[in-house]
């Protein structure tokens, strides 16, 4: 995401008791070092910790006010010191993690097998324990797996579908001329409180990109330069200004970095197949407008962690309508879903002028109003940010 959650304190964690925190390595944080009251989440990078987080939020269908503080909702830095602060739920947590991974290391090696997601679906209510008749004898609901293992043989092969998408936004020898490009628009997420800010975006080949979002609180910004990246938010007492991004979620900027690049799809990814042929919806409440439903075909490869990075493009135009990528938390994998619509011509070629990211820790959406291809962008829009300043907003 441009601009993931930084709000979130303290939270349940790995169910090892507590323990000295480990010792960073160079240019890496762990949570302990930069959140208050870390108890049991002790010993994961600081990036890590928030996936974690939003891994609960998606298992329980929830937000971090559910067990944090009612105190702490919206944008505004000082209230962002209420998140380390006890409650029962949080306590809770911590004791359902426990449980989990007592089960998981004494049934399943470790591995996570079973997950909040396993028995909550979705639902912060305790798990139903009645089998529902309804559903045993009802028809059965399909969902699109997790992973897809084999090539569909009534689909088109991925090399068919990528090159049909490539013809559609402009042509093999014009796409393949792409070697940067900028954008100006607006991001309008849960830390603006939903208010549209001002955005750019700059994207250079073959894996570097830049996302700056002007908030009333100052600049908040989101670096990759194809080996480390940061995430830079005007400080406060209790986040530190210029956060490292690693492990699961540095291989994920990698991916979009370079899929931002259609002709590099096919060496991004390994092990490409099409899965069967789907229908998706196009629901975008955020932006106040439906989008009829898309046949599709979803093209699906494995990143450098072999997690699933699912592509699906529109049967009929060809273009690409999402994205889904995986990130590997210390409770298990979740997902971020991009959604692309208003494919504008820039220079010669199409390009999705509206952007709707969905994740378990919020939804973002995102209007270009300009996109210019083939710019300048020197080096140092992707060197690591210096500690945005803090602005005082005006009540």
């Amino acid at each position: 995401m441009l601009v993931y959650l930084v709000v979130v304190a303290s939270a349940a964690g790995q169910a090892t008791p507590a323990r000295r925190p480990a010792a960073a390595a160079p240019g890496r944080l762990m949570a302990e070092q930069v959140y208050k009251n870390i108890r049991v989440l002790r010993g994961l990078t600081e990036d890590q910790f928030m996936d974690t987080m939003a891994f609960i939020s998606g298992g329980l269908g929830t937000n971090c006010i559910h067990c944090h503080s009612t105190a702490i909702g919206g944008s505004t830095p000082a209230r962002w010191a209420g998140f380390a602060a006890d409650t029962p739920l949080k306590e809770t947590a911590r004791q359902m993690i426990a449980m989990v991974n007592r089960i998981n290391s004494g049934y399943f090696g470790g591995a996570k097998v079973v997950t909040c997601y396993t028995c909550h679906r979705g639902l912060e209510d305790p798990p139903k324990v009645i089998p529902q008749l309804a559903l045993q004898y009802g028809e059965p609901k399909e969902e699109e797996p997790d992973q897809f293992t084999s090539q569909d043989p009534d689909s088109p092969t991925p090399d068919q579908v990528i090159d049909k998408y490539i013809q559609a936004i402009g042509g093999a020898e014009r796409v393949a001329s792409l070697r940067s490009f900028t954008a100006k628009g607006t991001y309008s997420g849960y830390d603006t409180d939903f208010e549209a800010v001002p955005l750019d975006v700059y994207s250079k080949a073959p894996n570097q990109r830049a996302w700056v979002v002007h908030t009333a609180f100052g600049e908040r910004s989101r670096v990759f330069n194809g080996r480390a990246g940061w995430n830079a938010t005007p400080d406060t007492s209790q986040v530190r200004p210029v956060l490292p991004i690693t492990a699961g979620r540095l291989e994920n900027e990698r991916v979009l970095a370079q899929l931002a690049f259609p002709t590099q799809i096919k060496t991004t990814l390994t092990r490409l197949l099409t899965g069967p042929e789907m229908t998706i919806g196009g629901g975008d409440p955020e932006a106040s407008r439906t989008l009829p439903d898309r046949q599709v075909y979803v093209v699906q490869g494995l990143d450098a962690g072999r997690l699933p990075v699912k592509m699906y493009f529109e049967k009929e135009s060809g273009l690409l309508v999402r994205v889904v990528t995986h990130v590997n938390s210390a409770l298990g994998v979740f997902s971020t879903q991009i959604d692309y619509s208003d494919y504008r011509d820039a220079s010669g070629i199409k390009m999705p002028f509206h952007w709707v990211v969905t994740a378990a820790d919020g939804q973002n959406v995102y209007d270009l109003t300009e996109v210019q291809i083939n710019t300048t962008i020197a080096d140092a829009r992707f060197a690591q940010p210096a500690p945005p300043r803090l602005v005082a907003r005006t009540p």
